[in-house]
């Protein structure tokens, strides 16, 4: 199942990081948007026996209008995801 939050706010100008976290069986991959740019994150490798983690980092120098997040499963993928995005 794909994951896809939007959110329609204010978006700070900052350093935004996107911790994307997977427990379980299997690969996903996360994506962090803001407005029309975008970064996509390493392939994760979800944990057996814990959480994996990965960082997607995106600088904005404006605010930006609304924020997407995207996490996609590669192949027979069973596991749990959860992230947190930070601004600095």
């Amino acid at each position: 199942m794909i994951v896809r939050d939007q959110l329609d706010m204010h978006v700070p100008a900052g350093v935004i990081t996107l911790t994307l976290y997977c427990s379980g069986e299997g690969t996903v991959t996360g994506t962090l948007e803001v407005d029309d740019d975008a970064r996509v994150g390493n392939e994760l490798i979800c944990g057996a026996d814990g959480a994996s983690s990965d960082d997607i980092t995106m600088k904005r120098a404006q605010t930006g209008r609304e924020m997407t997040i995207r996490v996609v499963p590669v192949g027979d993928t069973k596991a749990a995801v959860s992230y947190i995005v930070t601004v600095h």
